[in-house]
Parts: C-alpha cells; sequence; structure tokens
C-alpha cells in the first residue's frame, strides 16, 4: 500500500449507514482526518448549517461522497467553489434507471433529478462505482472512466461461529429496510409466496431483519396473515450488529430476492459466515454469487423458481456447508474491506499527485455554473417539499 501524507477528508453521505462507518474507518486508518457531514433533506432548508458546511468543505484537502445525489451533488459544487478534488462512489438507486410495468427504480428515472445527476457525474474528479452494475450506470449518465472498487466486507467480524439452534425447524434470513417502495425492490412479496410453499414440506422460519415503515408494517402483516404464514414468518425490525451475526450464522440459508442492488451487501455479510445465499441473477448480484457454487440465482420475481431453489438446499446440508465455506473463500478473496482499503488509498494518491486547479478564469466560471446548479437544486426540493405539503393538509 502506497504510503500517504496524512490529510483532511470530508466525507458527504445522506446518513451514517454501515459502508458509511466503514469508509470513515478506512480513511482514518490511513491516517486521515475525517470530517462526517450528513446530507438529508433537512439541510435543504436550513441555509446556516449550508454555509457551514461550505466553510467546513472549504478547510479540507479532498471531499469524499456517498451517493451521487444529494452528496455528490453538494460536494461537486463545494469541490468547484474552493478548488478541491471531489471523489463521487456511485452506489444503487443514485444511478440506476429500472422501469417494469409494476416497478420503477433510481434517480435517473425522475426527469426533474436527472440532469444534476448528470451534472454531477461529469464534474466529479474522480467517480467510484461498488460494482460493475453501478460502473455501467454511471457511465450511461455522463461518469468518465469509473473506477470499480467493490464495497469491502470486514471479514474479521463477518465470520462463521457456532450458536445454539433448535433443529426441528429451518431458519431463512433476509435484511431489509422496508417501506412499500424498497418492499418491491427486495422482492419481499416473492419471498412469502415462496415461504407458503415451503410451508407445506418443511417446517420454516424466515426471520426478516430490518426497520419497517409504519405505513407499511400493517399492509406487511396483512399479507403474512392472506398467506396463512404467520407463524413462519418473524420481524425482528433493527437489531444491533451482535443481534445480526448471531442471526446470519443461526440461519440455515440467506434469502435475497432482489429486483435490484447496486451491491449486494447482506449476502456478502451472509457468504462472510459461511452462509449459502439463494439471490436473483439480477444486476450486481451475479457479480458476488456464483451460481451453483456459494448460492442459487432464481429469475426475479419467479415464485417457483425461489421456493425450488430454497428447497434444494434444504434437502441436502452438506452441499449447504459447502457453499458457505466456498461463499466465504470468495469474499475474503475479492471483496474484503482490506481490498477496498488499498484501492482507497491509490484513489486518494493519485488525486494528491495529480489534481491541478483550474486557472483563475475557470473557477469563475466553474463557480458560477455550481451556484446555479445548486440553487436550482434546492428551489426544485422545496417546490417539491410544498406539493406534498399541500397534498397532506387536502
Amino acid at each position: 500500500m502506497n504510503c500517504l501524507p496524512r490529510i483532511k477528508i470530508a466525507l458527504l453521505a445522506p446518513s451514517c449507514a454501515s459502508w458509511v462507518r466503514q469508509d470513515i474507518s478506512i480513511l482514518r486508518e490511513l491516517g486521515n482526518e475525517v470530517i462526517f457531514l450528513r446530507l438529508d433533506s433537512s439541510l435543504y432548508y436550513n441555509i446556516r448549517l449550508l454555509f457551514h458546511y461550505a466553510l467546513l468543505a472549504k478547510s479540507v484537502d479532498i471531499i469524499f461522497c456517498w451517493f451521487a445525489l444529494p452528496s455528490g451533488l453538494f460536494g461537486v459544487v463545494f469541490g468547484k467553489l474552493f478548488k478541491k478534488p471531489c471523489v463521487v462512489n456511485a452506489v444503487g438507486g443514485d444511478v440506476a434507471y429500472v422501469v417494469t410495468d409494476s416497478f420503477k427504480y433510481g434517480a435517473a428515472t425522475s426527469y426533474f433529478m436527472r440532469p444534476f445527476l448528470v451534472w454531477c457525474l461529469r464534474n466529479a474528479t474522480k467517480v467510484i462505482a461498488i460494482s460493475n452494475e453501478s460502473a455501467k450506470n454511471a457511465k450511461r449518465w455522463g461518469a468518465k472512466l469509473p473506477v470499480v472498487i467493490y464495497e469491502g466486507i470486514d471479514i474479521s467480524k463477518f465470520q462463521p461461529f457456532e450458536v445454539n439452534k433448535d433443529k426441528s425447524k429451518y431458519i431463512l434470513l433476509t435484511v431489509a429496510t422496508l417501506n412499500e417502495s424498497n418492499a418491491k425492490r427486495k422482492g419481499i412479496e416473492f419471498l412469502l409466496k415462496a415461504i407458503q410453499n415451503l410451508s407445506k414440506k418443511y417446517y420454516t422460519k424466515l426471520v426478516i431483519v430490518g426497520e419497517v415503515d409504519d405505513r407499511y408494517y400493517p399492509i406487511l402483516m396483512k399479507r403474512i396473515s392472506e398467506l396463512g404464514i404467520e407463524d413462519n414468518v418473524l420481524l425482528k425490525g433493527r437489531v444491533s450488529e451482535a443481534e445480526l451475526l448471531y442471526l446470519y450464522n443461526q440461519c440455515d440459508i440467506f434469502v435475497l430476492p432482489s429486483l435490484h442492488e447496486g451491491f449486494p451487501t447482506v449476502a456478502s455479510e451472509a457468504q462472510a459466515c459461511e452462509k449459502p445465499v439463494v439471490s436473483t441473477n439480477s444486476s450486481s448480484i451475479p457479480e458476488v454469487i456464483i451460481n451453483g457454487e456459494t448460492g442459487l440465482l432464481v429469475k426475479p420475481g419467479d415464485v417457483e423458481q425461489l421456493t425450488d431453489a430454497i428447497a434444494s438446499l434444504l434437502d441436502y446440508r452438506d452441499r449447504r456447508i459447502a457453499m458457505g465455506k466456498r461463499g466465504r473463500k470468495r469474499i475474503a478473496d475479492f471483496f474484503s474491506k482490506d481490498i477496498r482499503k488499498r484501492k482507497i488509498a491509490d484513489i486518494l494518491q493519485d488525486l494528491l499527485l495529480q489534481y491541478k486547479p483550474p486557472s483563475l478564469l475557470k473557477q469563475i466560471s466553474e463557480s458560477f455554473l455550481s451556484l446555479i446548479v445548486l440553487i436550482s437544486w434546492l428551489l426544485m426540493n422545496l417546490a417539491h417539499h410544498l406539493v406534498r405539503t399541500k397534498g397532506s393538509i387536502q
């Protein structure tokens, strides 16, 4: 790994999710000072905080963003204003464009958001994509030569260990934050129907980990009741990291029937814990899970295929164990935190050596354009907020 001088980095993200916390850890392990700036929608209506963030961005050496929108947009604007290199991580929904008869996903599906996405990706100093799928989508919307650096899994944390298990039943696990839209993307309906099919032959318990939106919760419970699988589904809600590790190791199979994933993080964590994965042959998932070796991949939305794939693993314990061991090795060889750390170090060093601030005339023109883009974004979101507020009042 290259030896880097100590630098100051502003990391912009809409939340401090696990993958963001990991990159903060990586950047600090590389000897850097990291300032985390949370960029959620509340910032749009807080001008004082926006100016505070801008001043902080001015004081750093590099701006590092998770998601092209909104974090990357603000990061690129700050970079143009203060002559700082800006790295944008293209993740999933920020660059995806998925439209079917029943499903719509991705910022680019919005004609209002698409111009901001294109401007951000074209003007970022460097775009990192967390999968080949995300790189393909980022290039579609204007990114120049995005670099693929997979989201790294900490294999020292996510590892197999013995747990107490009720051997009279099979435990299936899925992990997802659920609202009505995300439940469609995660394929929850297809999974519930597969559980209904499996319950006719196997004593199965599906454990769903992740926060369930208040509006979606009654919908989910009603659907579980309609399918008659109340005794086969357990909603755990949000759990601690320690409990999640326990649940990964307790399950027999991890199931991720998603229609789209920028990178299948939870499936990768499960593989690191030596669990076989049943998922779909959609988006970035086949980059991580090798069909027939580390898991089984089915057609998205195909309940029969999903049911048969899970059943074929339930019937053969030795096959589950072998797949789990191969899965952990694959994560360690290609998708570990250490690999991401080395590649990020190379990116940072290249930026320090190669970044050249624009001329004064170019900076003035770019700064002016950046301010127009930022004001347009803020006005668009304010208008959207007012429309939603008016609709809720009526």
